[in-house]
């Protein structure tokens, strides 16, 4: 390397040599070549003697140091880049923001949108990104590569799939015309990602398996890691869960390999997503901490926001709902610190669920509702479908026929058998079976239409034969979720068939199933309902007029249901 100069000025004069001879190296060369230019910046440049290029290079200091400690052999150093990395990014927000063409090289040095991205700081470097690419040269492939994969990283982030995906085909373009294949292999990667977030299932196999031939003919360790970590994801959302395990685990060695601790963060959170699924509680945990702790070291409040999120989700499950409620808060206010859209909704969504779970259901109706609306802004609609079942349950204990019927009806359109089976499994077909149930049952103390009840528990016993083929279908991955869930709904049959062969309104009444379809009545249904609020009991009123006056008024004592025999757990 030259003596330091004011100017751009690196091993090579022209960036795209830079670029090339930069790929060839191994990702401990990376990081004492970052760490030595960090070295040479930090003695040669003083904000006195040059103060407009101190401001255009303070940003890429924090990312010089980034991509030194991220690959260092020792703590020591970790930490030593770590506190140079945080000293840069405090000075880089202090000043002005490079405009463009200051810094224009594209090689060794990373921008200040990345920096900027790195800090969790999207709305401005979303904003730095657009200004750059105003003005950005169309003849050189390789700045605009670079510019829109960043940006539309950032909308990712930002849980704006379709945005990102207006982009991204031009970022995998340009990278294709430049020849700078581990770029084309981020871009694709990414790209099959959004699609899949779309909903576009088929387009999202397309882009990895282009993604695939790429790293076949030349790709690196990192951008293999990189592609495994999607992959698996996809194959985890689309039901082939063995497939998932294998590519996780696999992504884990590549990325410990190459030092990128970040992505390893990630992978083991998503790995812990897998593993709490089918059953492996405590391995579940064990992952979500060690991610937490990934994170937490390398400073990446998203991420940690993210594995935050779903470890509360893991306390849930297990019925630690205190530390769940304080988890899941503290997910939201580092996701909406973040600026993480897509995330924060998730763990809302989550959290309406523990408030139905508790009898909070005026609370738990609002949470969905914000949930489903942000799902909605960022266009992620697998999983709005979801949180739509887990709304159109609260409808069925609320006693809104009506809505659950059109929740289910959206729920089981968006989420097919072929494309997302576990989604499917989990959510959809429940709800489905819950809403049968529910229609068979009086709709006052007294009725009883045995045509209906016949026509909807038939409909019901269907549903429960598509739960179970789908169990059966997915293999090792029939869950001990979906065998509790094949038993559960037998019971409830049985229990219903019972309650009618006696002429006795049944203990599982409107809608409310036992706890183990996922909602558990804490609560017999009178003290609950002398909880609601206001307003739910007006929405009541008009939604289902009959049963708030078979509820409050009733039969007499001895001709109801037996409240307090209701299940608790």
């Amino acid at each position: 390397m030259p003596p330091f100069g004011a100017e751009d000025v690196y091993l090579f004069a022209h960036d795209v040599w830079r670029h090339l001879t930069y790929e060839e190296l191994s990702p401990f060369e990376h990081a004492r070549l970052h760490a030595l230019a960090l070295e040479i910046y930090e003695r040669g440049l003083s904000i006195d003697d040059c103060p407009q290029d101190f401001a255009t290079k303070a940003a890429e200091f924090a990312q010089h140091a980034q991509a030194a400690r991220l690959v260092t052999p020792s703590n020591v150093e970790y930490e030593l880049f770590l506190a140079k990395e945080e000293t840069w990014a405090r000075v880089a927000a202090s000043l002005n923001v490079p405009r463009s063409g200051a810094g224009e090289a594209a090689g060794i040095p990373r921008t200040p949108g990345e920096a900027l991205r790195a800090a969790a700081r999207f709305k401005e470097a979303e904003a730095w990104y657009n200004e750059v690419l105003g003005t950005a040269d169309p003849s050189k492939p390789w700045h605009l590569a670079d510019l829109l994969l960043g940006l539309a990283v950032v909308y990712m982030d930002t849980g704006r799939p379709a945005e990102a995906q207006k982009i991204l085909g031009q970022a995998a373009e340009h990278f294709r015309a430049w020849g700078n294949r581990r770029g084309q292999i981020i871009a694709l990667t990414n790209l099959g990602t959004t699609h899949k977030q779309l909903g576009h299932v088929e387009a999202a196999r397309r882009h990895y398996r282009e993604a695939e031939e790429l790293q076949a003919e030349g790709g690196t360790l990192l951008t293999r890691g990189y592609l495994l970590v999607h992959q698996a994801v996809f194959y985890h959302e689309t039901g082939r869960l063995m497939l998932a395990r294998v590519a996780y685990l696999e992504a884990l060695n590549a990325l410990r390999e190459v030092g990128d601790r970040r992505l390893e963060g990630m992978t083991l959170g998503a790995l812990a997503n897998l593993f709490r699924q089918i059953g492996y509680t405590a391995r579940a945990e064990a992952c979500y901490r060690e991610a937490l702790a990934l994170h937490e070291a390398g400073r990446d409040a998203r991420a940690a926001g993210i594995v935050l999120g779903n470890l509360a989700s893991l306390f849930q499950d297990s019925g630690r709902l205190g530390e769940a409620e304080d988890a899941y808060l503290r997910a939201i206010e580092a996701d909406h610190e973040c600026g993480n859209l897509r995330s924060e909704a998730i763990v809302r969504g989550n959290l309406a669920i523990l408030y139905r779970e508790t009898g909070r259901f005026a609370a738990a109706n609002r949470m969905f509702m914000q949930s489903i609306d942000m799902l909605s802004q960022v266009q992620d609609k697998s999983i709005r479908a979801a949180f739509v079942a887990h709304r159109g349950v609260l409808c069925l204990l609320c006693g809104n026929i009506d809505g659950a019927q059109a929740d289910a009806a959206e729920v089981l359109e968006h989420l097919t058998p072929e494309h997302f089976p576990t989604l499917r499994l989990q959510h959809a077909l429940p709800l489905k079976f819950r809403l049968h149930v529910a229609r068979a049952l009086p709709l006052d103390l007294t009725e009883v239409d045995e045509a209906r009840r016949e026509r909807e528990l038939a409909a019901a016993r269907a549903t429960l034969g598509e739960i179970e083929r789908l169990a059966r279908e997915a293999g090792h991955t029939s869950l001990s979720l979906s065998a509790r869930l094949v038993e559960n709904c037998q019971a409830v049959l049985d229990e219903v068939a019972a309650a009618f062969s006696q002429w006795r309104p049944p203990r599982v009444f409107r809608g409310h199933l036992p706890s183990e379809l996922n909602v558990r009545l804490r609560l017999a249904l009178h003290a609950w309902l002398s909880d609601l609020d206001a307003g739910l009991l007006d929405a009541m009123r008009w939604q289902n007029p009959e049963l708030l006056q078979a509820l409050t008024q009733g039969a007499d004592r001895a001709e109801s249901p037996d409240w307090t025999s209701l299940p608790k757990s």
